[in-house]
């Protein structure tokens, strides 16, 4: 496959770190991968690995720059042949949207924030397929961008285990405190160093440390100044950029993640966790998720100084409850979140989104259901990368549920059709459907393949619904028994399979 990935920078952070994991492993398997963004310290490992990057100012939220990138990018797209987009941000989504509008090239988005339910956001949904990270933000893309979940894919975010390598915690006459995260208000620096602030009023003895750039240096001068006014000074160190996170884990005692807003993952907590760090975190967004309170780590109250201290206190002081935490964080960080889980999935979504999805339509009778049972494993065999969606009849179910050759199915009956026909056309429409092979063979039938824009559509022209069709079958009527070769007989057209024709 020829695949881009387009974000807004380089720099430290999540998204960078998982974009450049699965880079390496797409290279490895012989896909050739660009990357695009407007630069940051990570190019030089792109470039390293040999890997091409394109700096371009994909992070401008400004529409004259937007429409004049998707220009660049689609005659990228046209010169290198590209399968698939994948876009991480939201100015890159719509960079994407508006050059795929016109290559027609499969792309999906990585929804990497909690996002605000306005227009700017989303495009995030508009993408052929969807990544999220957790339950959480998957309800959240679906209540609140009426995404649809068909496609939605789940695919946690991953940590190299390799790199992150197990060290049980052992405990410190003064313990180090570390925050992992760029500096910005939404992260909860602030509500942290209050914290501390009550856990020095309590004669408690600690180091902590600071990790992450700060984009606004006007920020940072003010979290130094609090931290002054705190009287925390001697205790807290901003650190800056650190290239090297797995070597500050493993000085630290204790990680938190004090965020004031919905984390659609956080993966410093997985890092933390696969190294034999203990995390408290507040409880909110994807976060409930990677962390089970009391088991994988501790929650607490966001915007609650409080809270978080009494969070803190709870783990430093009961070296018991720190080791069990580890423990379990670490099965589970092995189980649900590894690097090498997070790119086989992704590479196996880009596989589907390259290979067709096809709709077979055949709505009645229960004995004609039956018989396409063997064309459904033609083209399964011919084809064992697509997707096979069944539109049948509901009277089919009990038969079509357990055949092995669908992958999905819609249920509707002959009446639907000419009742309630925009429905059933939107409802496809959702499943974006790239070939339809009908068996039914009817007007309606054949009308209803038509509205919903189906690229190929086959079948056997009867009377002038074989205008409805761009590829028409010869020698209509076809008997029941011809069904068992009809799926081995087709050659599919779509810019996935060249030479159109039917074998005869």
């Amino acid at each position: 496959m020829r695949i881009i990935q387009i974000l807004p920078e380089l720099k430290e952070g999540g998204v960078e770190r998982g974009t450049l994991d699965l880079c390496l492993y797409l290279q490895r398997q012989g896909h050739h991968v660009i990357v695009i963004s407007n630069g940051g310290t990570w190019v030089q490992k792109i470039l390293e690995n040999k890997i091409r990057h394109l700096s371009w100012p994909v992070h401008k939220k400004n529409p004259f720059t937007i429409f004049q990138m998707s220009r660049r990018l689609r005659h990228l797209i046209q010169d290198e042949k590209s399968d698939i987009i994948h876009a991480r941000s939201r100015v890159p989504a719509w960079i994407t949207y508006l050059a795929c509008k016109r290559t027609k090239t499969k792309w999906v988005t990585t929804c990497h924030g909690y996002y605000r339910a306005h227009f700017g956001s989303r495009v995030m949904s508009w993408a052929d397929k969807i990544i999220v990270a957790t339950q959480i933000i998957k309800t959240h893309m679906i209540q609140d961008f009426s995404a649809p979940e068909e496609k939605i894919t789940l695919i946690p975010r991953g940590v190299d285990l390799d790199t992150f390598t197990f060290t049980p915690p052992s405990p410190q006459p003064i313990p180090t405190l570390g925050v992992i995260g760029r500096l910005t208000p939404l992260k909860g620096h602030k509500y942290f160093l209050e914290a501390l602030a009550l856990l020095k009023k309590q004669n408690n003895s600690f180091k902590a440390q600071i990790i992450g750039e700060a984009k606004d240096p006007a920020y940072l001068k003010e979290l130094l100044d609090f931290t002054q006014k705190l009287g925390l000074s001697e205790e807290v160190t901003f650190l800056g950029h650190q290239d090297n996170i797995p070597s500050f884990l493993k000085q630290m005692n204790l990680l938190v993640l004090p965020t004031t807003y919905p984390e659609a993952f956080g993966r410093a907590i997985i890092e933390a966790q696969a190294i034999g760090v203990p995390v408290v975190a507040t409880r909110v967004g994807g976060i409930q998720e990677v962390i089970e309170d009391g088991q994988t780590g501790i929650l607490c109250a966001p915007k609650n100084p409080s809270d978080l201290a009494a969070a803190l206190t709870k783990v430093l002081d009961n070296s018991t409850l720190a080791q069990t935490l580890v423990q379990k964080a670490r099965k589970k960080v092995e189980t649900h979140y590894s690097k090498e889980q997070m790119v086989k999935n992704t590479e196996q979504l880009y596989l589907e989104m390259v290979h067709p999805h096809i709709l077979v339509t055949k709505l009645t009778s229960l004995g004609d259901v039956i018989l396409i049972s063997a064309s459904l494993r033609a083209l399964k065999q011919k084809f064992p990368n697509s997707k096979l969606t069944l539109l049948t009849d509901l009277a089919s179910r009990e038969v079509v549920e357990t055949c092995p050759y669908i992958d999905a199915r819609i249920y509707v009956s002959k009446k639907d059709l000419r009742y309630n026909l925009g429905n059933i056309v939107q409802q496809i429409k959702n499943k974006k459907v790239d070939i339809s092979i009908d068996f039914q063979n009817t007007f309606w039938t054949h009308l209803l393949i038509f509205l919903v824009k189906i690229p190929q559509r086959y079948g056997y022209g009867r009377k002038w619904g074989w205008l409805l069709l761009n590829h028409v079958a010869p020698n209509y009527p076809l008997s029941p028994v011809d069904h068992q070769n009809f799926g081995s007989r087709i050659k599919i057209a779509s810019p996935f399979y060249k030479n159109p024709k039917w074998q005869n």
